[in-house]
């Protein structure tokens, strides 16, 4: 019973990483709207760099459906860590039945520009790249 306790007042700090077809920054006044729609706040946002912006924002767990939908229709494509990192919040968030009583889910995202992204995005994990 402790056990599933502590797995309920898990934390849910997630550090997603993304690319975009487009310039990522105008992206962000989307997700902004989206996830203050939602019933979440963001905390932060911003451009990094021409290539790059972030948006850092928390949401009710009982959202947490919504929210990835969100991410995904938005356009950006989710890198597969992403996609796995949200699957289990909703799924452990289903499971738990929780109604929304839990405390929330916080999402650190990083967009990138689809062309000349980072390269380790189209990488499976573990894996290892020579250097030139």
């Amino acid at each position: 019973m402790k056990a599933e306790r502590t797995k309920q007042a898990q934390d849910w700090n997630l550090m997603l990483v993304a690319t975009s077809e487009r310039e990522p920054a105008p992206l962000l006044e989307t997700l902004r709207n989206g996830v203050t729609t939602s019933g979440g706040w963001v905390l932060s946002q911003g451009k990094v760099s021409a290539r790059c912006a972030d948006i850092d924002f928390e949401f009710p767990r009982a959202r947490c459906m919504e929210v990835y939908s969100l991410l995904v229709a938005t356009g950006v494509e989710l890198s597969q860590e992403a996609h796995q990192q949200l699957a289990e919040l909703c799924h452990c968030t289903m499971q738990l039945n929780e109604g929304g009583q839990s405390a929330p889910a916080r999402v650190y995202l990083s967009v990138y520009a689809g062309e000349g992204s980072e390269s380790f995005l189209g990488q499976t994990m573990g894996s290892r790249t020579e250097a030139a």
